[in-house]
């Protein structure tokens, strides 16, 4: 099971990484684009599965839980006040 979790997440990582490169090389080469979402579950496949196997799984899902609670508020907050980021969108007249 252990080394069955750690190939998915070696392949999470590498559609992550594949990912990146085919969005920012784009223009010069032709690769398959992947949407944000594929590639945010990629990264999340790969960081949840090792923070499971190296600082166990309740603290790695602690972790993950936590971190994704901290940036969703942060992202709330942001999006309504536009206190953290600045305005999303040009301003109204």
């Amino acid at each position: 099971m252990k080394h069955t979790l750690r190939i998915f997440a070696t392949f999470g990582l590498a559609i992550y990484v594949y990912g990146e490169l085919a969005a920012h090389f784009y223009p010069f080469v032709l690769l398959p684009r992947l949407g944000i979402p594929l590639r945010v579950m990629a990264l999340t496949l790969f960081t949840v599965r090792h923070a499971g196997g190296n600082f166990g799984w309740r603290v790695g899902l602690l972790m993950f839980f936590g971190t994704t609670l901290v940036t969703w508020s942060f992202e709330q907050v942001g999006v309504v006040t536009g206190a953290i980021y600045g305005a999303y969108h040009g301003h109204r007249m």
